[in-house]
Order: structure tokens, then C-alpha cells, then sequence
């Protein structure tokens, strides 16, 4: 995916896929609200401004997106529905101050898919009782491209046909690698620093549960 952001919409378009976004995220959040949240509420909030702060700390880094791993981790730490709803929530946040635009509903989507991968794959991502590295860093791996694929989409919106698709992802091969080499780095950096935490752990928090964690959240 490519760094620059064309097709600009409209201030009524953009207001109206903020309105989308948050009424997307507080149902979500709505719909688990007679579920125990109480102690996630801390890693819902931990999560969210470390994804935030991270993504507009390295916007100068080309195509690094600490918020994919992010979203990963919490989708295996808080189920889909809060995962999703975190996912919506970065990236409207973050946008404020990087910009906003059609390609904004991708990138919320494609957070949100992350999310789910990490609820969906929770027990896989634990060996021996803690977050396996190497597991969470594959995931991450697929997901530096697959994101950026499905962010490109949104080139649409401006005319764009298949063609033009496929050639925008041929140039942009370049930014999808690194953002797969910081997922893989973000993943060594992050697991065995939640592993060192007892309230981060994955196995406590799904096995505390009656249910997956995609279906919890």
C-alpha cells in the first residue's frame, strides 16, 4: 500500500463515515454491556492508547503500523466484539490527526478483521500456557500484506478499475514488506514483554470464561 492518500471526499461524506464508525463501535460495545468487562476494561483502554499514540508517534516511519500486532493481541486478549470495536475506535482517533477519507472505513474494517484473526486464533497463539512469539509473529506476517491489500481498495472510491488495483499493489509491494517486517518486530518486541505479566495472560483470561474469546468479548 502506498503512503499518499488521494480521492478527498466531501465534509457531509466525512461526517457521515464518522457517524457510521461510532455507531458501529458503541453497538458493539452495547451489545456486551450486560457481560463482565470489568478487569479487560483496563486492557481495552491500555490497548487503545498504546495503538493510538503508537500510530501517530511513527507516522513518519514508511508504512510501520504498530496497530496491526495491537490489534492482534487484543482480539486474543477481549474476544471479537470489544477487539472490533478498539479497532473502529484507533482508527477514528488516530485519523483525527493523520486524516480521514474514504480510505478511513478500510482501515477500520481491515483492523477489525485483525481483531477477529486474534480472537479466532487465541487458543492457537498459546503454547505452554503463554503467547507463543512465533505464532503471533506469522499472523502478523499475513497480515502486513493482506491489510495493506485490502486498505488499497479504497482507490475505488475514485474511479479506480481492477487494472489500476493491481498495478497500485504492484507498487506498492515495497510498503507492504516493511509493514510485515514491523508486524514481525513488533511481535518480538511485545510478546515477551506480556508474557512477564500475570493480568496480561491470554490462557487466564479464556479459560476465566464460560466461552471462546470470540464469542465473550
Amino acid at each position: 500500500m502506498l503512503g499518499p492518500h488521494p480521492s478527498p471526499v466531501g465534509q457531509a461524506t466525512l461526517w457521515l463515515i464518522h457517524f457510521v464508525l461510532l455507531c458501529t463501535m458503541m453497538a458493539l460495545l452495547w451489545s456486551s454491556v450486560k457481560k463482565p468487562f470489568g478487569r479487560q476494561m483496563g486492557l481495552f483502554i491500555t490497548y487503545g492508547a498504546t495503538a493510538i499514540g503508537g500510530r501517530i508517534l511513527m507516522e513518519g516511519a514508511p508504512n510501520i503500523q504498530p496497530v496491526t500486532i495491537l490489534m492482534l493481541l487484543a482480539g486474543a486478549h477481549l474476544g471479537s466484539r470489544h477487539g472490533v470495536a478498539l479497532a473502529v475506535l484507533v482508527t477514528l482517533v488516530s485519523n483525527i490527526f493523520l486524516g480521514s477519507g474514504w480510505w478511513t472505513i478500510w482501515q477500520a474494517s481491515g483492523w477489525a478483521m485483525v481483531a477477529v484473526t486474534g480472537a479466532l486464533a487465541s487458543n492457537w497463539l498459546i503454547s505452554d500456557g503463554r503467547l507463543n512469539m512465533w505464532r503471533v509473529a506469522s499472523l502478523g506476517l499475513a497480515w502486513g500484506f493482506l491489510f495493506d491489500w485490502w486498505v488499497s481498495m479504497y482507490i475505488f472510491h475514485g474511479g479506480a478499475d481492477l487494472m489500476t488495483y493491481f498495478q497500485y499493489l504492484i507498487n506498492g509491494v515495497s510498503f507492504d514488506l516493511l509493514h510485515a517486517a514491523g508486524n514481525i518486530t513488533f511481535a518480538f518486541w511485545l510478546v515477551p514483554v506480556l508474557n512477564k505479566f500475570p493480568e496480561m495472560n491470554v490462557t487466564k483470561l479464556i479459560t476465566s470464561q464460560s466461552e471462546p474469546a470470540l464469542t465473550t468479548a
